[in-house]
């Protein structure tokens, strides 16, 4: 879903509105990492967001040592 949405983001174009293209096809995955982030802030203190937030890139680099993919 992250993933998903991420990319989803970088397609984005400049420029947008609710009837464009590519905010129609990616809605649903936006929608539902807003709704992820969202538990995330409700469920944990803001200390736990911001650790997630800063740490990232590492974990996505550790994620794909375990995979077998290169760094």
């Amino acid at each position: 879903m992250g993933s998903e949405a991420e990319r989803a983001a970088f397609d984005r174009p400049h420029e947008w509105d609710d009837t464009t293209p590519w905010f129609l096809a990616t809605r649903d995955s936006m929608n539902r990492l807003w709704v992820a982030e969202r538990l995330i802030r409700i469920q944990f203190p803001p200390a736990v967001h911001d650790y997630l937030k800063d740490n990232r890139l590492a974990f996505l680099d550790t994620a794909r040592t375990v995979m077998g993919q290169p760094q």
